[in-house]
């Protein structure tokens, strides 16, 4: 679950080395909303919206970091920490738990014998690699990450990537929350603890 943080987290580290310290926070919101909203709307309708909700906390980051220019450091960590006493008051402060055993078969079933969670991340992995290396966005990251200046000059819209690379990495981590929930079926406020250092840590040995 894991490697689909460093998928969005590289976004962050290429597009000038900055940091999200909001992953923890966004991916325990991802897997209480994934699992608190399942009695009321689905699993899967509750997964959608958990990621959703993440990518707002992303779009957050990114309006401060990129547009206002606040250090990503503080931006990030007082944004996740706003979001998830928010998520967590919305549920009551308790640990919430699964209530659809379907949604756990699913996130602990295999296809073809490979875990559905390591195929998912494969489908996200892929889908980063083409954006990074085909697109045109992936290019104005790149271009944004070697020199921030000559980018702007040549009409990258800098501050547009450098708020997008948040968004992505929040998404990412929405992701990894939900699906961690529903293999746990429980989630608390600590269980993305750790996953912004070992994902930083993969994306700069990577290289």
């Amino acid at each position: 679950i894991v490697g689909i943080v460093v998928v969005g987290m590289t976004f962050v580290l290429v597009v000038g080395g900055l940091a999200d310290l909001s992953v923890p926070a966004t991916i325990a919101c991802g897997a209480i909303l994934s699992l608190g909203l399942q009695p009321m709307i689905g699993p899967l309708p509750a997964f959608l919206l958990a990621v959703g909700l993440a990518g707002l906390i992303g779009l957050l980051n990114g309006g401060l970091v990129g547009y206002v220019g606040i250090n990503p450091i503080i931006a990030t960590l007082g944004v996740g920490t706003i979001g998830l006493g928010i998520v967590q008051a919305a549920v009551g402060g308790v640990i919430v738990y699964g209530s659809n055993p379907a949604s756990a078969e699913f996130a602990k079933g295999r296809l073809f014998g490979i875990p559905v969670v390591v195929l998912i991340f494969l489908v996200i992995a892929l889908v980063g690699h083409f954006v990074l290396s085909r697109s045109f966005w992936g290019r104005w990251t790149l271009a944004t990450g070697g020199n921030y200046s000559a980018a702007e000059a040549s009409a990258v819209p800098v501050r547009a990537v450098k708020a997008g690379a948040f968004v992505i990495t929040a998404l990412a981590s929405g992701i990894s929350g939900g699906l961690l929930g529903l293999t746990l079926q429980s989630a608390r406020p600590l269980i993305g603890g750790g996953y912004e250092f070992s994902a930083i840590t993969a994306v700069v040995g990577g290289g």
